[in-house]
């Protein structure tokens, strides 16, 4: 008897075990039929349930045209692969939409409210803006006004400071001029005074003298 090469051996069990498995995968029943549900893969095993068209279920194994699935209640049994589909029925997607149209027709009123709100609110808002930029301008303005008096002010306080200084050097000038006026007077008064005391001086010389002869005179 030949003996099977192993990694030939494995490979064949792993094409058995994938061919009857298959990873866990959500599928639906298809539309407008209802399915059963058996206890294995042939129409002789008892019946399960009863599967409505759009029910959900979760495929855990694949045998030739059957596949076994899982419910969503935990029970598990065998359905004619043929009536199962990737698909989402258009059941449940109209279903679904009808749910999102009847949630959004819910808070249409309140969307409504809201964006009466939000255009009131837009409006103050432009209007603050308005007022904002109006504001702005002036404010503008006037820095260029201070900004153009600042530097006028700036050059006459630089002129000021040029005529103080100036003004300074006129008057210590005039200052010292007045110190050599004075000391200039000082010594005029002091020549007056000499002269004065000199000619004074001088008569009395000449009255004593003219005294001495009028003795002298007499005497003889």
């Amino acid at each position: 008897m030949k003996i099977m090469n192993p990694i030939g051996l494995l490979v064949t069990l792993l094409i058995l075990v994938f061919s009857h498995t298959a990873q866990a995968e959500t599928k639906y029943v298809v539309e407008h039929i209802q399915v059963n549900a058996r206890t294995g893969s042939s129409v002789e095993h008892k019946i399960v349930t009863m599967l409505e068209s759009g029910q959900k279920v979760q495929v855990v194994e694949v045998d030739k045209d059957w596949s076994r699935i899982k419910l969503a209640d935990g029970r598990e049994g065998w359905i004619l692969s043929r009536f199962l589909t990737s698909s989402e029925p258009r059941k449940l997607v109209l279903e679904r939409l009808q749910k999102q149209y009847d949630e959004l027709y819910d808070q249409m009123p309140v969307l409504t409210e809201e964006n009466i709100f939000l255009k009131e609110e837009n409006q103050i808002l432009k209007s603050e803006l308005d007022s904002n930029k109006e504001a702005l301008d002036e404010i503008t303005k006037n820095y260029q006004e201070l900004k153009q008096d600042s530097s006028e002010i700036i050059e006459l306080k630089t002129s000021e400071e040029e005529t103080r200084l100036k003004l300074q050097e006129v008057t210590s000038i005039a200052e010292n001029l007045e110190k050599e006026a004075s000391g200039l007077r000082n010594q005029q008064n002091i020549r007056w005074f000499l002269a004065g005391s000199g000619v004074l001086f001088l008569g009395f010389l000449m009255g004593s003298i003219s005294k001495r002869k009028r003795r002298r005179s007499s005497l003889l």
